[in-house]
């Protein structure tokens, strides 16, 4: 049996105006005419630069929840570096995690089975409308999600399969905030009722075709996936007439090469030199909800055996380091990968 887990982690993030951020296990910045870091991490509900008014009614800040949820809930092969952190302006601040992972839960047998699991928090600044004055509210948006697919390995040769898989997600998304005044006269579908209690039961359906490729020697291992994944959200709890949607698809194609440094091992097992990329288009509506219509990310580490360390199911752990990119940003990141 064998397992790839992924746990990344991303945290402190505070960029500045002109886009500049550091990081607890990141370190680097972000650079462009305009940063689309911010709004890659935290595009939730509403841009920080264009705080929402009432005249975005609740529905309308539900479905752009549901589609920024759609982030953390799909299941992506390259975990994506979204998957810890917490990013902070002078308007928002988000904080996201996503760990998962897939297996053949016996070795030959066709069947597969993958799990995600995944935690945002954003707190945006929206500008309420009234008749007297307009006012800044602080909001606390917090949402959980579970994704669970089951596939069906079927061979091209020795080294490629297809493997179609079907996705559910569950989720809750709940909305905090204190207005600190009345809501606004004509308060256009709730949108205070909305922000200050607003909670919804996320549900999703659909599916991922995956193209994979394994090719390992004791010279070198060479891995790469290619996964479509279409996945709607929709809300399980809410009356007919507050009905959100969302539609999130991802496109992602990973590849990664290891290869032994020469003699050095680890409790007796060999040290590798780890080298990978990935590319995300995101057609669906999360990636509108962020503005962001690809993510690049190369990356470079070593890898060692851990087989003999006594940590139960753990073969073995890798060290990341790797350079993230798309429209208009691009920054550094370490991340933490596991096999078991």
């Amino acid at each position: 049996m064998r397992v790839t887990g992924f746990f990344r982690l991303i945290a402190g993030f505070r960029p500045p105006p002109r886009g500049r951020f550091s990081a607890l296990l990141q370190v680097g910045h972000a650079l462009g005419s305009h940063s689309r870091l911010r709004v890659l991490l935290f595009g939730a509900a509403l841009c920080p630069t264009a705080p929402a008014t009432a005249q975005e009614d609740g529905r309308a800040l539900a479905q752009r929840a549901l589609a920024t949820y759609g982030l953390v809930a799909i299941p992506n092969p390259s975990t994506t570096f979204l998957t810890f952190s917490q990013v902070e302006d002078a308007r928002a601040t988000l904080r996201s995690g996503q760990i998962g992972g897939g297996l053949n839960p016996a070795e030959g047998l066709p069947l597969y089975l993958e799990g995600f699991a995944g935690y945002q928090r954003y707190a945006p600044e929206f500008l309420l409308d009234s008749a007297a004055r307009d006012r800044d509210i602080d909001a606390r948006w917090t949402a959980v999600s579970s994704t669970f697919g089951v596939g069906w390995d079927v061979p091209i040769n020795d080294t490629w399969l297809v493997r179609p898989v079907l996705n559910l997600s569950l989720g809750r998304i709940s909305a905090d905030a204190q207005l600190g005044m009345a809501a606004p006269a004509g308060d256009p579908g709730g949108t205070s009722e909305f922000l200050t209690s607003g909670e919804i039961i996320a549900g999703g359906y659909g599916g991922s075709l995956m193209l994979v490729h394994k090719d390992y020697t004791e010279a070198r291992e060479i891995d790469f996936s290619l996964r479509y994944t279409d996945m709607r959200f929709v809300t399980l709890d809410s009356s007919p007439d507050f009905n959100p949607t969302a539609q999130a698809s991802a496109v992602t194609a990973w590849g990664r090469l290891r290869m032994p440094l020469g003699h050095v091992q680890t409790w007796d097992s060999p040290v590798r030199s780890v080298y990978q990329a990935s590319l995300s288009v995101l057609p669906g509506d999360q990636g509108d909800a962020v503005d962001l219509d690809w993510l690049g990310r190369v990356g470079a580490g070593l890898e060692i055996g851990t087989r003999n360390t006594g940590i139960a199911y753990l073969s073995r752990a890798r060290l990341m380091v790797s350079y993230a990119f798309g429209d208009g940003y691009d920054g550094y990141s370490v991340g933490i990968g596991m096999s078991f």
